[in-house]
């Protein structure tokens, strides 16, 4: 059977309009890439918004991103990419927990910390591991981890292993609670 993205661009927005988060969610990808509907961001962002707050962490990390690309231009979304990519990243969503160790190594939309960058990029690392994510994504994050090092102290970092760790497992709690809404 030949797929049909305008067909289910439009069974998206049934379940989207009565409250489904990744019905919203894959309705704001379909906006975003305009697939099976015109391209439209503020329509993607829209959609993105309301999956999001529901919690939906994937939805989040995509506000992150769009924030985070206005920030190129407009230096406060850097805070707002802050933001969204942290509710995300605390609910275990690697690319946020990245995009979050980027923001603290840089100390844009957050103070440099690079304690917290190294925190961050670690939990990253260790979520990509479970679900075999993109090897872009991999590459950048050995790199970031390499960068942190060689600005680091053997103090800083063990410091930063050890808080990772206590995120991590209450990350992995967290997931563990609400795997029954997925």
């Amino acid at each position: 059977m030949p797929q049909n993205f305008r067909l289910a661009a439009q069974w998206f927005r049934k379940s989207a309009e009565q409250g489904n988060f990744w019905a919203q969610f894959g309705l704001g990808l379909s906006y975003k890439e305009g697939i099976g509907v015109p391209q439209n961001n503020v329509e993607a962002i829209g959609w993105f918004r309301k999956a999001a707050n529901q919690g939906y962490e994937k939805a989040q990390h995509e506000l992150g991103v769009v924030a985070y690309s206005l920030g190129e231009t407009i230096p406060e979304n850097y805070k707002l990419a802050a933001q969204w990519w942290r509710k995300a990243a605390e609910q275990g969503e690697p690319a946020s927990q990245f995009g979050l160790g980027l923001l603290y190594f840089s100390g844009k939309g957050v103070n440099e910390n690079l304690t917290e960058s190294y925190i961050w990029v670690s939990l990253a690392k260790a979520g990509l591991s479970e679900i075999d994510d993109t090897p872009e994504l991999t590459q950048g994050i050995d790199d970031l981890i390499e960068a942190l090092l060689s600005k680091m102290t053997i103090a800083q970092v063990e410091r930063a292993q050890d808080i990772a760790l206590v995120r991590f497992n209450k990350i992995k709690a967290r997931r563990a609670q609400n795997h029954s809404r997925y």
